[in-house]
């Protein structure tokens, strides 16, 4: 009798054990933390390596159930591949296997949930004394940054913090605004919306929290690695939703404390009259009225100025809900665009002092909203 068949069967269901458990052993001692779609980002939070210990928990589990799944799959398929042998002994009834794929999936599943409530209750976790405190404002499409603003800004749901914080960043364009944060420290986020749900979320974090009309959203984060880190809206919020970005800056404490005075200077400085359209009594020329009412378009769509001399755009925000300014393509002498600066804070009316322009056509735009356009005639 050949028994050949029989040994080579044996053989292939020995290699096919010994790369199972290899892969397993794998899996477990070197975590793939570095393989584009296996892993999440490297965390620079300590709530963010909360997070990844339990993804390394899950993924290794359900690693562990996959090959342990495929490997039997390949068992049967080597063992029994002749379809004209009898079939193998069935067994029915067995106490022992029915208890094993019954209690063990149960342990899992009771394990993991414990083991998640701890971690989400890290997560969660708020701290009474926060060293840094800011106020996320999402719009569409942007953000603004408010540091220094009231504790009543814990509970307020609709706030603009350019008005009564010590100072505001937003975003222009695509360029969003810059959060700066101190290394080490506990600072504590409040998310408010101006009109639709978004999100705020740096993938870094491994975390993301919603920010809804009506309410005010908190969570605390303590960064550990400084750098420069990328940020965006993660809830698709309209038009221009893949325009919400902005970058999260984290430095130690001394260069913190530097960058937090400089920007409280310039915010206490007075503003100048000029080509920056900074604001400020403007220069004797005409003035052209323009108004916005929301973040869809300008009121006017067309406007006229006359040339060879600065024009003063009398731009009123009537917009219940965000800030908007009035900016002009290519409107500088060295060609870049004239933005309107401060922006119009929703019911304020601003005045912005454009340089001379020469005769010709051109597009206006709001730089933080950039779907709201016009054209400019100068002659």
């Amino acid at each position: 009798m050949d028994r050949a068949p029989g040994r080579r069967r044996n053989l292939a269901l020995v290699v096919a054990a010994v790369i199972t458990v290899a892969a397993i052993v794998g899996l477990i001692v070197f975590y793939p933390a570095d393989w584009p779609g296996f892993a999440p980002p490297t965390p620079i939070t300590v709530t963010g390596q909360d997070t990844e210990g339990i993804y390394r928990v899950v993924f290794t589990i359900a690693a562990i159930i996959f090959l342990l799944v495929e490997g039997l799959i390949l068992f049967a398929v080597l063992r029994y591949r002749r379809t004209d042998e009898e079939l193998p002994v069935q067994t029915h009834g067995n106490m022992i296997a029915e208890a094993a794929w019954t209690i063990v999936p149960a342990i899992i599943v009771i394990s993991l949930f414990f083991l998640s409530i701890s971690v989400q209750n890290k997560v969660e976790a708020r701290s009474p004394n926060p060293d840094v405190t800011i106020d996320v404002v999402g719009f569409q499409w942007q953000w603004t940054i408010g540091y220094g603003c009231p504790a009543s800004y814990a509970t307020e749901t609709t706030v603009q913090p350019a008005t009564d914080c010590e100072f505001s960043l937003t975003g222009l364009g695509s360029e969003g605004p810059d959060i700066h944060v101190p290394v080490g420290q506990t600072v504590h986020f409040r998310l408010h919306a101006a009109d639709v749900i978004h999100a705020f979320y740096v993938p870094k974090f491994l975390y993301k929290k919603d920010v809804i009309p009506g309410r005010v959203n908190n969570f605390d984060v303590i960064v550990e690695q400084p750098g420069t880190y990328s940020g965006q809206c993660a809830e698709l919020c309209g038009l221009s939703h893949a325009e919400m970005f902005f970058t999260l800056t984290a430095e130690d404490a001394g260069a913190y404390d530097a960058w937090y005075t400089q920007q409280v200077e310039t915010a206490n400085a007075s503003p100048t009259p000029g080509p920056s359209g900074s604001g400020g009594p403007p220069p004797a020329g005409s003035a052209v009225d323009v108004s916005a009412s929301n973040a869809t378009a300008f009121d006017q769509t067309t406007l006229t100025a006359p040339a060879g001399a600065p024009i003063t755009f009398r731009f009123a925000n009537k917009d219940p809900n965000v800030a908007h300014n009035f900016s002009i393509k290519g409107a500088n002498a060295d060609g870049s665009d004239f933005i309107g600066l401060p922006l119009a804070q929703p019911g304020e009316t601003v005045e912005y002092v454009s340089p001379a322009l020469a005769a010709g056509t051109y597009p206006y735009y709001c730089s933080v909203h950039a779907n709201m356009t016009g054209t400019l005639t100068v002659q």
